[in-house]
């Protein structure tokens, strides 16, 4: 069948002497290795808006202080506070009677002293870092505002915490 009139910009052109169907579009190769994962990253990059958040983020100035980095140190140490609980949990056992036995025989072993002094000594960061963060949000007067609900909710949960 050849064509008749002109093509339309989404069909192929025909070489001399050869016929083309109209409405067939030439088979495109499908990308594989490195292009299909190219692909596949920018069209999850793209629906999920993943390049607004991570590449082309600002951080505003007033955050570019060390105070802000307390906020990272605080959760890599809430992890590692609940990994060395969860690596104690396996050996200890919640007995008063036997609890001071069992952290005393782990104080003597090597790699039990260090996970049991690493979980003691991270609960006082955590608390600190707590404490500098509150002190940080009162005197800045990050509470006001828009972060009001915020601030409310904190103090009632350092309430029932007092009360228990």
């Amino acid at each position: 069948m050849t064509t008749e009139g002109p093509l339309t910009e989404d069909e192929p052109a025909a070489a001399p002497g050869e016929q083309v169907e109209r409405g067939t579009a030439p088979a495109e190769a499908h990308p594989s290795g490195a292009d299909w994962r190219r692909a596949f990253r920018g069209r999850v990059s793209e629906q999920l808006g993943l390049r607004g958040m991570i590449r082309e983020y600002m951080i505003p100035v007033e955050t570019d202080t060390f105070w802000y980095t307390l906020g990272g140190v605080l959760a890599i140490s809430l992890i590692l506070e609940t990994l060395t609980g969860m690596v104690l949990a396996l050996r200890y056992i919640p007995d008063a009677t036997q609890a001071y036995a069992i952290t005393k025989t782990m104080l003597h072993e090597g790699g039990w002293s260090i996970v049991l002094n690493f979980h003691y000594y991270t609960a006082y960061v955590i608390f600190g870092l707590v404490l500098i963060h509150m002190l940080r949000v009162f005197f800045s007067g990050g509470y006001r505002g828009r972060r009001i609900g915020l601030w409310q909710i904190g103090v009632a949960l350092a309430r029932i915490h007092r009360a228990a």
